[in-house]
């Protein structure tokens, strides 16, 4: 029985596809995607995922979108800080945002206009302009339109850090490891096996580890077994209900 290539491989290929869509991009997030796209491509064994997220009916750029996902989420689970120092930070940016919100509140600047302009660059867009006031304001009183408070922003950015806070200690928990373990490894894999269980009701252990050696070149790489310890050992928040029937 001859052993298909990655070019004969019709997932590999709709991958292959893509980076040559993607080109060269400037743009790190793109560039990532493409990198991590070549490391799964180049890596022989990976013929046996391929063939496994066609049994398991899974799209190729869904998948390459979870390994993407679980590279950025295990590289930052590995550099960030313990939970004391990360606690101390965030108390220390909710108490300025706070503090600044209520000064502006409280000041004398301008509710009645957009004293400043501001002009946002992009890459491959046209350049925009954006008003921006210290408070929110009525449309109906200014004349360029509802400008961007500096205010109301802060508002924003302290709802978007409570929300952070209520997923923090799920975070802690999920960083909980064996001696030993390489923190950014096993925070790919167990991210990837939430990303398999939720959508085809298995973790995929095996084919998890041909995937982890593929982005991560080990010197020893996983096997089945190893993966499969690294995800039983998940905290059961991280254990989603399957969209489908089926075992990990």
């Amino acid at each position: 029985m001859t052993t298909k290539t990655k070019d004969q491989d019709p997932t590999a290929a709709v991958i292959e596809a893509h980076i040559v869509a993607i080109g060269e991009p400037s743009n790190p997030h793109s560039a990532r995607r493409a990198e991590l796209a070549r490391r799964l491509l180049a890596d022989p064994d990976m013929y046996r995922v391929w063939r496994e997220l066609r049994k398991q009916d899974v799209n190729p750029l869904s998948f390459l979108s979870w390994v993407h996902n679980a590279f950025d989420y295990a590289y930052f689970e590995a550099v960030r800080q313990s939970p004391s120092e990360s606690g101390n930070q965030l108390d220390k940016i909710e108490r300025l945002l706070s503090d600044l919100k209520t000064e502006i509140e409280q000041s004398p600047l301008p509710r009645n206009q957009a004293p400043a302009l501001m002009g946002i660059d992009h890459p491959s867009l046209p350049p925009v302009e954006l008003s921006i006031g210290w408070h929110g304001m009525n449309p109906a009183h200014d004349w360029i339109g509802y400008p961007i408070s500096i205010h109301g922003v802060l508002s924003v950015a302290l709802g978007m850090l409570a929300k952070h806070r209520e997923r923090e200690p799920l975070r802690l928990v999920a960083r909980q490891r064996g001696r030993g373990e390489n923190v950014e490894i096993v925070s790919f894999v167990r991210h990837m096996a939430w990303q398999c269980e939720r959508h085809t009701g298995k973790a995929l252990a095996g084919s998890l580890a041909h995937v982890a050696n593929a982005i991560y070149d080990q010197a020893n790489p996983l096997d089945k077994e190893a993966a499969r310890g690294m995800i039983q050992k998940s905290p059961a928040a991280l254990r989603p209900r399957p969209n489908k029937k089926g075992g990990a």
